[in-house]
């Protein structure tokens, strides 16, 4: 596991409404400030802006994760910046489970027709389920999308993400997807085939495979 990917898991811990009350407390207005001042570091481009672009990540999502309208506030910002690649992915784990039902209703994740879903946001939905439990409401709707990527999307990196996204939600409904990926053979692409029976060795160990499911 890289360095960097622990401390951003450790940032990520914990209750983030507890870290918001151990700072300055934050109203409207101080958020609506915020947002301003941290949102453009998202966009810095080049690797040596990569630690401005975490630090925004993790305060912007930490900050916004204890306020239900704040969070659908920066799931839109996202969107209308058409940001791609790993600071979006952060900034929805530094949300956390706020984000899921926000970010099923957007369209980063609904818009592929008219530009490409990011492969980091469909991956993001299912480290998004690997925090909480899949009980809570959108779990079915995430695999019906989940489905539908691996399945219909043009974006190897796409399809791929979905994959592995469906093994962090122990439904009957994610591996009955997988199986029947794998069954049909119609995948040619070995990273996607690698990623599904991943996930399907995820819920198989994790015990959340019925015992009378079948591929």
């Amino acid at each position: 596991v890289p360095v960097w990917q622990g401390v951003w898991e450790w940032l990520c811990s914990g209750d983030p409404a507890g870290g918001a009350d151990a700072g300055p407390h934050y109203d409207s207005r101080n958020w609506a400030a915020e947002l301003h001042k941290w949102l453009p570091d998202l966009a810095l481009k080049y690797d040596h802006n990569e630690p401005s672009r975490v630090a925004a990540a993790w305060h912007l999502g930490r900050l916004a994760a204890t306020c239900a309208e704040w969070t659908e506030t920066l799931i839109v910002e996202l969107d209308h910046m058409h940001l791609r690649g790993r600071v979006v992915m952060q900034v929805l784990e530094a949300l956390g489970h706020h984000a899921l039902v926000p970010l099923m209703a957007s369209q980063l994740v609904n818009d592929e027709r008219k530009r490409k879903t990011s492969p980091e946001v469909i991956r993001s939905l299912g480290r998004i389920f690997d925090d909480f439990n899949s009980a809570e409401t959108g779990a079915r709707e995430t695999v019906e999308l989940l489905v539908d990527l691996l399945s219909n999307s043009t974006d190897v990196n796409v399809r791929s993400c979905a994959a592995e996204a469906l093994g962090s939600i122990p439904l009957e409904e994610s591996a009955c997807a997988l199986l029947r990926n794998l069954a049909e053979n119609s995948e040619s692409d070995g990273d996607i085939r690698a990623s599904a029976f991943h996930s399907l060795l995820r819920l198989l160990e994790a015990g959340h495979l019925d015992d009378h499911l079948e591929g």
